[in-house]
């Protein structure tokens, strides 16, 4: 990280991330898994950085593969969102026995019936790749509560026009 902020100043590390917007925004946190790491010392800063905030919270961690949540096993399960690639079915069942947050995945492959499922055990679904309107408004009517998007300005926009019909009724 240090090479790479040496390189482009403007990425900022994970500290001051936390350190701007921590209790101020809900921050969702992805894990990629690191060749070469030492997961000891990893595992101890991540402890650190996290500490002044409370988590599900403040934050929640993603990880493609459940298995990454070893490295932050000092925090609760219902601040861990797994996040499905084509292995949808598994990591909803592990989600609902480890008392995750949820599940979230792309908006193709997370059905009603897994968003209701997870529901019912008071746990939270998200999607990601949503892009235009009509996937946004149909993302809402399933009752996602977590949408991932490379076209935030967009659909904030879109939410705002919402939240305007909404008033004037």
């Amino acid at each position: 990280m240090d090479e790479l902020q040496s390189k482009i100043p403007e990425i900022p590390s994970l500290d001051q991330i936390i350190h701007r917007y921590g209790q101020k925004i809900h921050l969702m946190i992805e894990i990629k898994e690191q060749d070469l790491v030492d997961t000891g010392y990893q595992q101890a800063r991540l402890k650190a950085l996290f500490s002044s905030l409370d988590p599900a919270t403040d934050f929640h961690i993603l990880a493609l593969t459940a298995d990454i949540f070893g490295m932050v096993d000092f925090l609760p399960g219902r601040a861990l969102l797994p996040v499905a690639e084509y292995n949808v079915h598994l990591l909803s069942e592990m989600a609902l026995a480890e008392s995750y947050a949820g599940i979230s995945g792309q908006y193709l492959l997370i059905s009603k019936n897994t968003i209701q499922k997870h529901g019912r055990r008071n746990q939270k679904t998200g999607t990601g790749f949503v892009g235009s309107r009509n996937c946004f408004y149909r993302e809402l009517n399933r009752g996602v509560e977590w949408i991932f998007t490379n076209h935030a300005i967009e659909l904030r926009g879109l939410q705002q026009e919402l939240l305007n019909q909404l008033n004037r009724h």
